[in-house]
């Protein structure tokens, strides 16, 4: 019966459906062993559904494709995560009620039914927000002319140690001309770190010229204790940080209202080298 519900909401649907006939992932086998799970899962490929008939033009339901996508790998790397750790031996005794809410049904329909929040989730005039920030990523990067390094470099996963909250980081790259300027974000041992890079290009190659990082245990961005706010003006080269081929201009789960500093950076060539201590915004 739940193997039946799947299929026929999937042919309904334009989501990636789950293969109950094959099973061959952690999430499939357990959604489509969980008429609940299955319920929930096929009213979110019901709302992606709604959500890629809205989208204005091919870039943008390119865009929620490749989202929804990641979701769900990331969704099957949770499931086999949890369902390890929440593995114990036979002869080991557990305490009745432990870890109730924390049993990988109980997590992944959370994470399912968030996902469908997020999915249906729509701003006042009715325009769905993933769209709605998608629109001002395009209008924004609008202002420059970008080029063969602009784009967004994002990894989405669910969050240890319960695996119950999914986040995206993102490195983002903005070029103008001969300026490219990038925000970096990374989730790492339980911290948010965010980093700002300058480069120029130097006959076609993007030169470091400054730096910049923000984290509460990371003061040290000259590398001396100094003010964190100031920019490393000699940073070490980080060639694996840009790359030719081509990178998605648009990624709505990505959080872009931090533009001040960008927009100053890609518009003045001595930023930030005419005066380290300016930083185009307030913090």
């Amino acid at each position: 019966m739940v193997s039946g519900l799947i299929l026929l909401v999937s042919t309904a649907s334009s989501a990636l459906p789950i293969d109950c006939k094959s099973k061959t992932d952690a999430s499939s086998q357990l959604i489509c062993g969980d008429e609940q799970l299955a319920t929930a899962y096929g009213r979110m490929e019901l709302a992606y559904d709604r959500l890629v008939k809205q989208a204005p033009d091919d870039e943008i339901s390119s865009m929620l494709q490749m989202s929804q996508e990641r979701w769900q790998a990331a969704l099957d790397l949770a499931v086999d995560m949890i369902k390890d750790e929440s593995d114990v031996p036979d002869d080991e005794e557990v305490e009745e009620g432990a870890n109730e809410e924390h049993t990988p049904q109980v997590i992944t329909m959370n994470n399912i039914l968030a996902r469908l929040d997020e999915l249906s989730s729509s701003e006042n005039d009715g325009m769905p927000t993933l769209i709605v920030k998608a629109l001002k990523q395009r209008r924004f990067a609008a202002k420059f002319s970008g080029g063969n390094f602009a784009g967004f470099e994002t990894n989405c996963n669910f969050l240890p140690p319960e695996y119950g909250y999914y986040a995206c980081f993102s490195t983002r790259h903005y070029q103008n001309g001969q300026r490219i300027c990038s925000q970096e974000e990374y989730w790492a041992s339980g911290s948010v770190y965010e980093h700002r890079f300058v480069a120029d290009l130097v006959q076609g190659e993007p030169k470091l010229v400054a730096s910049r990082t923000f984290n509460g245990n990371d003061t040290s961005c000259l590398g001396d204790g100094a003010d964190p706010k100031r920019w490393n003006v000699h940073p070490a080269p980080r060639k694996d940080m840009y790359r030719t081929s081509p990178l998605p201009k648009l990624d709505a789960e990505i959080e872009t209202d931090d533009q001040r500093w960008l927009e100053t950076c890609l518009t003045d060539p001595s930023f930030p080298m005419a005066d380290p201590t300016r930083s185009g915004e307030e913090n």
